[in-house]
Formats: C-alpha cells, sequence, structure tokens
C-alpha cells in the first residue's frame, strides 16, 4: 500500500480550533466538535481555483471554452428549429382564420342582401296597392289599404335613407354599387310613393308638403353624391373595386339628375293643385292619372 501525504490550505481561526480541540477533522472536511456542523472544506494546498465564477481552472481552458461555444450554438440551432416550427404552426393558424373571415364576410353580405329584400318586400305590396286602388269600389276599404300603404312606405323611406346615408359615410358605396343603386332607387320610389296616398285620400297639402320635404332631401343626397364622386382621395383609397363600380355609379348619377327633374315637377303639379282646388278627380281619366302617378316613380 502507498501512502500519499496532501497538504491542505488552512486558516489561523481552523489551525487554532484543531489545537484547541473545539474542530475536529474528517476526511476532507472540518467540523466543530459539539454540534458536528461542517466548518470548513478542506482544499488541497497550491490547487488553483477560478475567483469569478468558483470552478475549477480546467473549465478556463481553451478546449473546454471552444467546447462550450460549439454547445451554444447546437443550443441555438434547435432553439432556432423550435420557434421557426412553432412560426409556422402560428401562421397555419392565421390562415384558417382568414379563411373563416372570409366565410364570415360572405355570410354577412349575404344577410345584408336578405335584409334588403325584407324592405323591399313591404314597400313592392305598398306600391301595387296605390297601383290597383282604383279597382276598389268601397271607399272605406280602399281608404284603410292606403292608409296601411302608406306606413309601409314610411317605413321603407326612412330605412333607405339611412341605409345610403351610411354607406356614403363609411365609403363603401364602391365596394357595393349594386346594393347602392338598389338602395336609392327604393328610397326614391318609397318617398314618392307617400306623396302619392296622400294625393289618393285628397289630402293634396299634405301631399305637396311631403313632395317638397323630399325635394329638399333629394337635392342634399345629390350634393353629397357628387362630392364623393368629385373627391379624388376617396377614389384612391378604392382603386382596387373602382373599375367594377364606376359604371354604375356613373349611370346612377345620371339617373339621379333625372329624378330630380321629375321630383320638382311633381311638387309643381301638387302646388298648382292645391291652389286652385283641385284633386285627382279633376284629371282627364283614371288610367291617365294612375299612368302619370306612376310615371315619375319608376326611375
Amino acid at each position: 500500500m502507498t501512502n500519499i501525504n496532501v497538504m491542505f490550505e488552512l486558516s489561523e481561526e481552523i489551525v487554532k480550533g484543531l489545537a484547541n480541540g473545539t474542530l475536529e477533522r474528517v476526511g476532507g472536511v472540518v467540523r466543530r466538535v459539539g454540534d458536528k456542523k461542517i466548518v470548513v472544506w478542506l482544499t488541497e494546498a497550491g490547487a488553483e481555483v477560478s475567483r469569478e465564477a468558483g470552478l475549477p481552472s480546467i473549465l478556463n481552458s481553451p478546449q473546454m471554452l471552444m467546447g462550450m461555444q460549439v454547445a451554444n450554438l447546437a443550443v441555438s440551432v434547435a432553439g432556432f428549429a423550435l420557434i421557426y416550427h412553432k412560426l409556422q404552426q402560428v401562421q397555419r393558424q392565421i390562415e384558417g382564420i382568414d379563411q373563416k373571415l372570409q366565410a364570415l364576410s360572405d355570410a354577412h353580405a349575404w344577410l345584408d342582401k336578405k335584409h334588403l329584400i325584407e324592405h323591399l318586400a313591404p314597400m313592392c305590396g305598398a306600391l301595387e296597392t296605390l297601383s290597383s286602388i282604383h279597382h276598389i269600389r268601397d271607399g272605406d276599404t280602399a281608404k284603410a289599404k292606403l292608409l296601411q300603404a302608406d306606413c309601409k312606405l314610411d317605413d321603407a323611406s326612412i330605412y333607405f335613407r339611412d341605409v345610403l346615408g351610411q354607406m356614403l359615410v363609411n365609403k363603401i358605396e364602391q365596394e357595393r354599387p349594386e346594393e347602392f343603386a338598389a338602395c336609392y332607387r327604393a328610397w326614391v320610389m318609397a318617398s314618392q310613393g307617400r306623396v302619392q296616398t296622400m294625393a289618393e285620400l285628397a289630402e293634396l297639402p299634405l301631399a305637396h308638403h311631403r313632395a317638397e320635404e323630399f325635394k329638399t332631401q333629394h337635392r342634399a343626397f345629390g350634393s353629397d353624391y357628387l362630392a364623393v364622386r368629385s373627391d379624388p382621395l376617396r377614389k384612391l383609397s378604392c382603386e382596387r373595386v373602382h373599375f367594377n363600380a364606376e359604371p354604375i355609379l356613373k349611370e346612377l348619377g345620371q339617373q339621379s339628375a333625372g329624378a330630380h327633374e321629375i321630383i320638382k315637377g311633381r311638387v309643381l303639379q301638387l302646388e298648382y293643385m292645391v291652389e286652385n282646388r283641385l284633386d285627382l278627380s279633376d284629371l282627364p281619366s283614371t288610367s291617365d292619372r294612375v299612368t302619370s302617378s306612376y310615371a315619375y316613380m319608376c326611375v
């Protein structure tokens, strides 16, 4: 058996404790005699210790540093691969969300068209009542039907006017020009129908008042529409859909200008009838009256 003598570096306090018996050495540690608590781990004399990290000096060797750099690079590559995989998953989720949003957008467009039809149907029914009212011989029945038609036309006029205003404010008339044009025509027909119901009920002053009111509203719409059409920034912002919408919106502008002349003519006609205390029965014939009443509504 070979004996190896090892020298340890000890502080003066540890040496005094070992000398007076308060401390004892057991293997590689020095502990108190009473409570057996370790006071110090013995360090071989001459061994170099890294003062910064408390690690053996071998960890500061060039070979070890190079190995650690390689390990760090491997961890970085693995981390990048993991992050890239995560990003791909996120991208697929985003694409899935985009597809769902597109489906919701398509469904919303269909709901809008359905909502439009729901408001068009009662208005068309009311206009049909106006066109056939002279075939009803009972005066009370005719009056009741006219009043019912008037309520439906009131609702339609308010609804389609609000839709037109919202579409212009939200700058979507170029994205959905067909809906915009349909709402305009429905508004004109409903508003003119309101005038006609009062004329049929022999309420000519009220019919004239409604006609004047609608003329003012239609002029305001025309001014807003011209401002929108002449705004170059608005066209640039909607350049993607401008090409397809342009023919529809241009035709609508021409129709609006022609409609306004008819509306003004209707106001003058009713004003003349009120001033001369005439009513619809003073017109040449029933067929002529119906024809003249609906010529201006079907713009």
